[in-house]
């Protein structure tokens, strides 16, 4: 149980990392445009707001409960809206046509995203390859893309990565690690291709359930 308070509290403040950015320039808009009746300040104020909507959307979606299926397109959609995605960008270009992610893996998919920049801290790609009609491939490609130290562990180890939730700015390495099997999905890193330097860090391979 305290581990579960724990993990409660530092998703509650992760989310309130998350959103309070964009709520404090919605809210310093607003005042300026009140004061100086800007159009300029409303139209910051507006785009603020859209984006707080998108942000809110898309966590509910990874860190709610339930689920639903989430095509390429969907799923798109809703990284757009998760912080540091303005430097992150998502190829979905190796996936066919209708490709549709059940409602664990796309879940999974979603935290992976929000994750990400951590993993990609100059920019770069989060690349998604299918594998059958339950895994796909994700793969990191971009100027210093690595795996956050300790997140291999964590796969392996789930006492390891309880222990490593100490702070909201590094829970999303343990969180995903820990959700996966509470939701039937197995995660594990690959041998990289290829040989030499340059060819990235190790992909990642999520296996979502069986679906009835």
């Amino acid at each position: 149980m305290p581990e579960t308070v724990q993990l409660a509290e530092l998703l509650c403040a992760r989310l309130c990392h998350d959103l309070g950015g964009t709520i404090g320039i919605l809210s310093g808009a607003l005042e300026l445009a009140r004061r100086a009746e800007r159009d300029d300040r409303l139209a910051d104020a507006i785009e603020a707001s859209d984006a707080l909507s998108n942000r809110l959307r898309v966590l509910r979606a990874a860190w709610g409960p339930g689920g639903a299926r989430l095509d390429a397109a969907r799923l798109r959609e809703l990284a757009a809206g998760l912080p540091g995605q303005d430097r992150v960008r998502l190829d979905l270009d190796a996936l066919p046509r209708g490709t549709q992610f059940g409602p664990a893996l796309g879940r999974m998919l979603l935290n992976l995203l929000a994750f990400a920049p951590e993993a990609l801290p100059r920019g770069g790609a989060v690349v998604l390859a299918p594998v059958d009609a339950t895994a796909v491939v994700a793969r990191l490609s971009g100027l210093r893309a690595a795996w956050p130290a300790g997140f291999a562990g964590y796969l392996n180890d789930p006492a390891a990565a309880r222990a490593a939730l100490a702070a909201p700015r590094a829970l999303l390495g343990p969180w995903l690690a820990l959700l996966a099997p509470r939701l039937g999905v197995a995660l594990s890193l690959l041998l990289p291709t290829g040989t030499g330097r340059g060819n990235g860090p190790a992909p990642l391979l999520l296996r979502g359930p069986a679906e009835a």
